[in-house]
């Protein structure tokens, strides 16, 4: 196998090595949009994983699912008098306002990403 020039020769010569097009400026801000949303999600996962841990720790289980785990972990917030300490919970507290960040921020990507589909012309088939 050639690497480098070498091996662009090489592939220019076959009569049967297809050539990709280059992707339009569009398609390289969408693929842009996506890697930035998969990273968010992935943070998004890892540290709604480091709250339950936290939380399990102290022996308070939740229900699987992440709208589920936000709806108890609301109330469990909002309760004046909880289980947990007062470090604890502040930096619960701390720990679910950076999770609505990055759901602020998923869901400005989702947006972009309906707004360019609109946009798209619509294909028969």
């Amino acid at each position: 196998m050639m690497t480098g020039l070498g091996g662009i020769a090489e592939a220019a010569s076959r009569p049967t090595m297809r050539i990709v097009d280059l992707k339009s400026e569009e398609q390289l801000d969408i693929q842009s949009l996506h890697r930035v949303r998969s990273r968010l999600v992935a943070e998004r996962t890892t540290l709604i994983n480091q709250m339950r841990a936290i939380l399990l720790e102290r022996g308070l289980i939740f229900a699987t699912g992440r709208c589920k785990f936000e709806s108890a972990l609301d109330m469990l917030l909002d309760e004046q008098t909880s289980s947990l300490s007062e470090r604890v919970h502040r930096l619960i507290g701390e720990l679910r306002c950076e999770w609505k960040m990055l759901d602020t921020k998923i869901a400005a990507l989702n947006g972009e990403f309906c707004r360019w589909y609109e946009r798209m012309p619509q294909r028969d088939g």
